[in-house]
């Protein structure tokens, strides 16, 4: 399950929980899981963890925008000046 984490302040409105739209340009919509959790060594922080369920579509999308960023440090290691 990809996980992407998040510490940002957070207003005392915003939900711990819940899910979240985003839209890609490329790979469209993706729809995310997440949980807001307040730091006690900084109260004013919040640490989010994003969590996609693995059978759904933002999860194929996930993985196709991992692969191209998987590809583009593969070949910034093999271009290296002598």
């Amino acid at each position: 399950m990809p996980v992407a984490v998040s510490t940002a302040p957070r207003a005392a409105s915003t939900p711990a929980g819940g899910t979240k739209q985003f839209h890609h340009h490329v790979v469209g919509e993706l729809t995310l899981a997440y949980e807001s959790l307040d730091l006690r060594a900084e109260s004013d922080l919040t640490l989010t963890i994003y969590a996609v369920e693995q059978a759904l579509p933002t999860a194929q999308a996930l993985a196709l925008l991992a692969s191209w960023a998987a590809t583009a440090v593969d070949s910034d290691k093999s271009v290296q000046p002598q």
